[in-house]
């Protein structure tokens, strides 16, 4: 038979030692954290998350429009043409293209809104 009192004695030491673990690790934690530097650090990695988390979502953004776009190319005819026209400088065969000269380039360029790009050479 186990004596009471034995198993009292092993069990105050266990919880003792549960305490001072707990009270070291609240110390570390508190020196780790909340001391200048901690709170300096915490706040620079928050900032960080904040422009990570609003890039992610930009991004987002434009995956589904690249998404979308590509979609398109694969169902729609129409698209494809317009594509291989603007970024290729493609044209149908019926088609003639003029290019008219000016003396002052910068003031007449234009520029394809999908894509950035000068139309003029």
């Amino acid at each position: 038979m186990v004596c009471g009192y034995c198993c009292f004695m092993v069990f105050g030491t266990l919880m003792r030692y549960f305490r001072y673990l707990l009270l070291i690790s609240a110390l570390v934690f508190t020196g780790a954290f909340l001391n200048e530097n901690g709170m300096k650090s915490l706040e620079e990695l928050e900032g960080k998350k904040g422009a990570l988390s609003r890039e992610n979502q930009e991004l987002a953004l434009d995956i589904e429009s690249l998404e979308r776009m590509v979609g398109k190319l694969r169902t729609d005819p129409r698209t494809v043409e317009l594509a291989a026209n603007r970024k290729l400088g493609m044209i149908r065969q019926d088609e003639t293209i003029y290019v008219f000269r000016s003396s002052d380039r910068k003031a007449h360029r234009t520029v394809d809104p999908d894509y950035g790009q000068s139309l003029n050479p």
